[in-house]
């Protein structure tokens, strides 16, 4: 019998729990039975339960190896239940309920936190998504009038009833000076959002005027800060919008996302970004030479065909770092888990349909089964169009779309502004300053990339790229009146930066930047610093354009990132830059054609926020949305595709129009002409034409100047983005 002792079961510790301490509501459990729509049934949750115990004791710094941790049950009034996919009622999706909101949790790991809040006595405020979609939903429709304020604490010249105390005597005298509302005022405002502190916890002072323009979510920012620069002839200050709910939570983590960001090597897939994946990669993805396709092929070198490729969204990324060496093959990592060094990839719905249940289709995969969707003709040809996975269609029909992330500053002399940001989503991919990118020839359209129907490689490769200093959304002519539904007259995005070439007689081609002077070859040294890559001067000498001064660009003419020599030969097997410059302008032809977002006559569609733009409606199992969150009861009346179920009617989640102020009010601005803006639609007086920062003197101030001439001598520019609404 020893010799069965390897095959025990390791030692079982339970966990109990306190259900004194449960704030689970069987009321929101769903009515079980074949009869029902969704066919639920109670799901055994031992799984759950350990998961949950291993979880629990890892946070707590107590996991042992070799045993086994269980909760004794789940806390009372949560219970997990399943229900058939909408899609493909074989498989099941389980969802556990019982949360007092009636939102549920999919995974044990959405629902930790709550278990911990309950399990530490419910002391602090629970950071779990429903409990945080219970606190942002107080947020007010409308900001209360102070009539309406002293009524709901009673009529009268006293103002003072049951329940109510002095202090709030106290805080009525505070309130009587205009333009100083302090903490309890703001609350009503702003929905219980924390008041912001300095690094000793002392509550920092917040501007307040009674005078604001507002909108249904608060202050309307942007018509403040043109008031502003309207009244003082200019404008530079940094963005800090502390009554704007999505700036006072996200603030914090983008900047520190995108200083991590910088961080990292270009080619790893960025959350949020499309890709091309498979589920299982079998072997390693080769080139065949022969069908002149890339296809998988095994260890003893035969070859398995193409994969099942489909496009998804990044919702997560590994914890451990990837190597160029993860771009072909399995390695060996320190947590063979793959949840800890896999991309977690979830298939991309229709962006512009009700059906949202692909969503739920996603897997944990390492860096071999994930291909840039920039390059999707050089993985996919050689497969019938209508062999095509339908997210690959769901991809392309979002690929005209750019978005700005991270607003930094309000910058700008009346009545031109810039709102300065972080980062840029252009297609597939997410761009932010410091990143390295892949120009288009100027004024080259998808047609010219194709002779006798084969596309078409010019020698030598004709792609600049630009090292990003500034990213901006541009405003020209903004509007005096803040009762103006548009924001301004025109507004486009600008990339600023410095830009090389490969191509030592690059300037026997077309110059767009409006500058000639002589090209000078960069030495090993200034190319190491030049470029925040490694290995840059492994693609051969790089010339520096322009004198080293900045250029601009529009978001029109930027291909994607460009990734690291061994990347590039890792992904696509060559070191030119223009692998994707006829996959990438098909793309986005195709958007213009069908998605219905866009206003006839406009090219591309301007989004508040990524998920707006992929038309998603959740990401790793939570439900978003870019309005206010919406209760159980919103989902069921709306009838949306929630959790995975497939819609079955017209839904509003059509109206994907609902988006900040910033979008909304510039949905109305149209470029100075009616007719679709390109290099050759404008004159050379306008593409040059100037935008007047010239008063600024400071160093920052300075720096605006800089990005002015850049701005001025970016001819670039070939389509000023025309958003308008319909």
């Amino acid at each position: 019998m020893s010799g069965l002792g390897s095959f025990e079961d390791p030692p079982q510790v339970v966990i109990s729990v306190d259900d004194g301490l449960s704030d689970g509501d069987e009321k929101t459990w769903p009515e079980t039975g074949k009869a029902t729509k969704w066919d639920w049934q109670a799901f055994p949750d031992a799984k759950w339960r350990k998961t949950l115990a291993e979880l629990w004791v890892t946070e707590l710094g107590s996991f042992q190896s070799g045993k086994e941790y269980i909760l004794e049950k789940l806390p009372r009034g949560f219970c997990l239940f399943d229900r058939a996919r909408g899609t493909d009622p074989k498989f099941r999706d389980k969802f556990l309920y019982g949360h007092p909101s009636g939102f549920t949790y999919q995974t044990p790991k959405l629902f930790l936190p709550h278990l911990h809040w309950l399990m530490t006595g419910r002391v602090k405020p629970c950071e779990c998504s429903p409990c945080l979609r219970v606190i942002k939903g107080r947020l007010p429709q409308k900001r209360r009038t102070k009539a309406e304020m002293q009524s709901s604490r009673g009529e009268g010249s006293s103002r003072k009833g049951k329940g109510r105390s002095d202090d709030d005597d106290d805080d009525d005298s505070r309130r009587k000076g205009k333009g100083k509302a302090k903490a309890d005022d703001d609350d009503e405002i702003i929905g219980q959002l924390p008041h912001p502190t300095n690094s000793k916890g002392e509550k920092i002072p917040i501007e307040w005027n009674d005078d604001w323009p507002m909108t249904e979510h608060g202050p309307d920012y942007w018509k403040i800060h043109m008031m502003k620069m309207k009244a003082e002839g200019k404008i530079d200050i940094q963005i800090e919008h502390h009554f704007n709910f999505d700036w006072h939570f996200s603030h914090e983590l983008l900047e520190t996302y995108f200083t991590r960001l910088t961080l990292e090597p270009s080619f790893i897939p960025r959350k949020g970004e499309l890709v091309l994946w498979v589920f299982e990669m079998k072997g390693e993805l080769a080139y065949h030479p022969e069908s002149q396709t890339y296809q998988m092929r095994s260890e003893d070198g035969t070859w398995l065909g193409m994969p099942d490729w489909r496009a998804g969204v990044v919702s997560q990324t590994p914890e451990e770092k990837c190597s160029y060496m993860d771009i072909y093959r399995t390695t060996t990592k320190k947590n063979p888990c793959v949840t800890s060094h896999g991309f977690r990839i979830e298939t991309l719905p229709d962006p512009i349909g009700d059906d949202k249940s692909y969503s739920c289709q996603y897997r944990y995969v390492p860096l071999k089964c994930i291909r840039p969707f920039n390059a999707y003709e050089r993985f996919i040809h050689g497969s019938a169009r209508e062999s095509w996975h339908p997210s690959i269609e769901h991809a392309l029909t979002v690929m005209s779309s750019f978005a700005t992330v991270a607003n930094t500053r309000f910058v700008g002399t009346w009545p031109d502004a810039r709102i300065h940001c972080r980062g840029i989503w252009v297609g597939a991919e997410l761009l932010a300053v410091k990143d390295t990118i892949r120009l288009k020839p100027f004024g080259l359209e998808v047609e010219d990339t194709v002779r006798n129907n084969l596309v078409y490689k010019p020698d030598p490769d004709p792609v600049d790229v630009m090292t990003i200093d500034k990213i901006a959304l541009n405003l020209q002519g903004c509007k005096e009146d803040p009762k103006d539904p548009q924001l301004a007259d025109g507004i486009s995005a600008l990339v600023a930066g410095k830009v090389y070439t490969r191509d030592p007689n690059r300037l026997s081609r077309h110059n767009p930047f409006g500058n000639n002077e002589p090209l000078r070859e960069l030495t090993p040294e200034e190319c190491d610093a030049a470029f925040n890559q490694l290995h840059m001067r492994d693609y051969g000498p790089w010339y520096v354009m322009l004198g080293g001064r900045n250029g601009a660009v529009s978001h029109t003419m930027i291909l994607g990132r460009c990734y690291e020599p061994i990347a590039n030969d890792c992904f696509f097997d060559t070191r030119r830059l223009d692998y994707d410059i006829h996959s990438v302008l098909n793309a986005r032809k195709y958007s213009e054609q069908v998605d219905l977002r866009m206003p006839e006559g406009i090219r591309w569609f301007w989004g508040d926020n990524r998920t707006e733009i992929l038309g998603l409606a959740e990401m790793n199992g939570l439900e978003i949305w870019s309005g206010r969150p919406y209760t159980k009861k919103d989902w069921d009346t709306a009838g949306l595709p929630s959790s995975g179920k497939t819609s079955t009617k017209n839904s509003a989640f059509k109206a994907l129009c609902k988006t900040s102020n910033l979008v909304r009010t510039g949905l109305g601005a149209t470029s100075s002409s009616d007719e679709e803006n390109s290099e050759k639609d404008l004159s050379e007086r306008e593409l040059r034409k100037s935008i007047p920062f010239r008063e600024e003197s400071s160093e920052s101030e300075s720096e605006e100047e800089e990005f002015d001439e850049a701005a001025a001598n970016a001819s670039l520019l070939e389509e000023l983005p025309k958003i308008r609404s319909p």
